[in-house]
């Protein structure tokens, strides 16, 4: 209770604290029930996550049956303990090995994971059944079947098979009902593609389908079916593609070269493209850098809107300052728009001299040598 007080006034409240506790999921099996048969060994893919803010030592602990031989193993090698850093995740073995003489019956392994810092502590429970007829068994798992993707790009569906019971299963895969504009394959982990894939003994095994996305394709949700065949097993998801437009603008002038002389005017035409499937606002010509004595103006300045598939000249009218010297300068310049914009381009702007001014300079400076000729003649020298 809370009580306060003001002179003669007292005010009191009651707060109610709940505590619950929530399991952290510490040690994460894929499977929790599987039969088996004696004699056989059965490997477990587990994983070990530390959930909290720093480094942690988990320890690893685990009964069985009489005659059971369990270990759990890191990157080949059995460990007990092992410590993770924040929001680490590791990858382990759960290997069991089952006596030849256990008889028909369901078991139960226990795994306890233990982070003894934090007195804190989860425990797993794996059930066997052992029977002289295995119960044959094969399971799909999607980590998402909801996966987004431009228009352009490939999307990647995660995969996991499983299999109990086979000695040796043959496992096609297929996608049914996929829209025209998209294409698929199947990969291996190492990206190998492949349409099926053997499964031995109790194995698992992780494989990826790819799916691609054309230019031509629409903007919008699109399902489809995913088919995995077996033996006499057949396994269907219905997983979904969000297709989503993208931005693009490219600059379609390629000649980046002008000649002009000083004290006049000349003109570069800028086109821009929009090479993607949404609108863009507010397109412009940005110059980044323009050389002293140089004036750039740009018509228009701005263009509101540029849909998909058309294009925007933009005219630069470039005055150079009378006074400038002859030599090649350079405008930087670029196409922005509020959503994307292009890479830096350098116009070379190339300042000539006027021949008439040679001439006019050769004139002068041959009239200027036959003065002093003349000169030399008539008054030599004195």
């Amino acid at each position: 209770s809370i009580h306060l007080y003001y002179e003669d006034i007292e005010i009191s409240r009651s707060l109610i604290v709940t505590l619950t506790k929530e399991s952290l999921d510490l040690l994460r099996l894929n499977i929790l029930s599987l039969s088996s048969e004696p004699g056989a060994r059965i490997e477990l893919t587990a994983h070990l996550k530390n959930p909290f803010w720093s480094d942690e030592k988990f320890t690893i602990s685990y009964s069985a049956p009489t005659g059971w031989n369990v270990s759990v193993k890191y990157r080949g090698i059995p460990i007990h303990t092992l410590v993770l850093e924040p929001n680490e995740v590791v990858e382990l073995k759960v290997c069991i090995e089952i006596p030849e003489d256990v008889s028909e019956g369901v078991y139960n392994v226990l795994l306890r994971t233990e982070v003894a810092h934090r007195g804190f502590s989860e425990e797993k429970s794996l059930t066997v059944a052992i029977g002289r007829e295995v119960r044959r068994e094969l399971s799909l798992e999607v980590q998402r079947s909801h996966v987004y993707a431009n228009i352009g790009s490939r999307a990647k569906y995660k995969l996991r098979l499983v299999s109990r019971g086979y000695e040796e299963l043959l496992v096609k895969l297929s996608v049914e009902n996929l829209p025209e504009a998209l294409s698929y394959w199947f990969e291996d982990e190492v990206g190998n593609r492949i349409s099926s894939i053997y499964l031995h003994d109790d194995s698992e095994c992780t494989i990826f389908l790819c799916v691609q996305v054309s230019e031509d394709a629409k903007v919008g949700i699109f399902n489809f079916t995913l088919k995995i065949t077996a033996d006499n097993i057949t396994l269907y998801r219905t997983l979904y593609l969000d297709v989503t437009g993208r931005y693009g603008l490219t600059v379609e002038t390629e000649e980046f070269s002008i000649d002009t002389y000083a004290g006049e005017e000349v003109t570069f035409d800028f086109t821009l493209k929009n090479t993607g499937t949404l609108t863009l606002t507010d397109v412009t010509c940005i110059l980044e850098t323009i050389p002293e004595g140089f004036e750039v103006e740009i018509t228009p300045e701005k263009v509101s809107i540029l849909k998909p598939g058309e294009s925007i000249t933009f005219t630069l009218t470039i005055t150079v300052d009378p006074t400038k010297s002859v030599g090649d300068y350079y405008i930087l310049l670029k196409g922005k728009a509020n959503e994307v914009s292009t890479i830096t381009y350098g116009l070379r702007v190339i300042v000539r001299q006027r021949e008439t001014m040679l001439i006019v300079a050769a004139v002068v400076v041959i009239v200027v040598a036959l003065v002093l000729v003349y000169v030399y003649k008539r008054y030599g020298r004195r």
